[in-house]
């Protein structure tokens, strides 16, 4: 992948392999996307109708920060709590937010996506057609390709995967999965603060159309990854979501 500052507009024009094998970074036939491509270690660069930034450093790893889509529906104060500020569209080829057609419908067939983010807080994944999602209880610094093989599939239906399980009140505010054996979502919801809590090595796996995968740790929902509590005493502060993920092969 080219490490150029800047956006780089890529138009194919060959066929490749399910969506037409040999175009660069998945692109369809006569399909114009832009990319971005930050420098390693350089500047972070906004997403496309989005607030949040994704920036790249010197290991490889892309890490998105305050991703909000300003769609017209969620504002502080919100009376209406654990709203969902519409559908956000992400593909990581792109290393970019991919514009919905509208705020709760898919974009236009020839903008592809990987991830979609809805439900509550927008913390609750769903997926392209093309795409195929896993999860595994590894370290996302340690995740390799051969982790895919043994990792938990996982179908989203609708905003179902997402919250994994519970913190009762009382529970020490700690990032662990009270339910270690099964994996049904990537964070806890802790009752003492109504807060989302990601669960420590808990990486999500993801191969686009073109069998790429990519290993995907998400770490808040909420605005400069601080929770901070409205006047309904809950964090309000969402949806800003933060995670970041690396390239792991072909497979």
């Amino acid at each position: 992948m080219a490490l150029t500052l800047g956006v780089v507009a890529l138009s194919v024009l060959s066929s490749c392999k399910k969506d037409g094998a040999d175009a660069p970074e998945g692109l369809k036939l006569n399909q114009t996307i832009a990319v971005k491509n930050p420098t390693a270690g350089g500047s972070a660069l906004t997403l496309t109708s989005s607030t949040g930034t994704v920036e790249l450093n010197t290991s490889g790893v892309y890490t998105v920060k305050n991703y909000f889509v300003d769609q017209g529906i969620y504002t502080h104060p919100d009376s209406v709590y654990h709203r969902p500020n519409g559908i956000y569209y992400f593909r990581f080829s792109d290393n970019d937010n991919i514009p919905g057609a509208t705020s709760t419908t898919a974009p236009a067939p020839a903008n592809r996506w990987d991830l979609s983010f809805g439900g509550t807080a927008n913390a609750y994944l769903g997926k392209h057609s093309s795409v195929t999602l896993k999860a595994k209880d590894v370290a996302f610094a340690s995740v390799t390709l051969s982790d895919w093989s043994t990792a938990t599939t996982i179908t989203p239906s609708g905003t179902s995967f997402g919250h994994d399980g519970f913190l009762s009140p009382g529970t020490p505010a700690t990032y662990s999965d009270p339910t270690p054996l099964t994996i049904t979502g990537w964070f806890n919801y802790y009752f003492d603060n109504h807060e989302v809590l990601p669960i420590t090595n808990r990486t999500i796996l993801i191969s686009d159309n073109l069998d790429r995968v990519y290993a995907i740790e998400f770490t808040s929902v909420y605005q400069n990854s601080v929770a901070i509590d409205g006047a309904s005493g809950f964090p309000d502060n969402y949806s800003y979501l933060h995670f970041r993920y690396k390239y792991l092969g072909t497979l």
